[in-house]
């Protein structure tokens, strides 16, 4: 688990997930899964992997616990400390 959590309020990514199609959401307890499968996504003309994001609710927040590429082959995890910015920001555009 990286230092900086990566993390956004519960509430405002849930709307922003409403505002985004192509996804599949499994909240289970106080897991938060979401995919962005290949066949669900809008993009007839491009490929695009599946990107899989598992989140933990704590205090209103939704943290970021794993994130991972998947094109074909075995899942791939990104390292979040390393992808820390990148990530924060994508979960920053979910919310905003």
């Amino acid at each position: 688990m990286t230092a900086d959590v990566i993390a956004a309020p519960n509430d405002r990514l849930r709307e922003g997930l409403r505002k985004v199609h192509g996804y599949a959401l499994d909240e289970s307890g106080d897991r938060v899964s979401v995919a962005f499968e290949p066949d669900l996504v809008e993009a007839p003309d491009h490929h695009v992997p599946c990107i899989r994001a598992v989140c933990r609710r704590r205090d209103g927040q939704v943290v970021l616990e794993t994130f991972s590429v998947c094109d074909g082959d075995p899942e791939t995890p990104l390292d979040l400390d390393a992808a820390h910015n990148a990530l924060q920001t994508w979960v920053d555009r979910m919310t905003d």
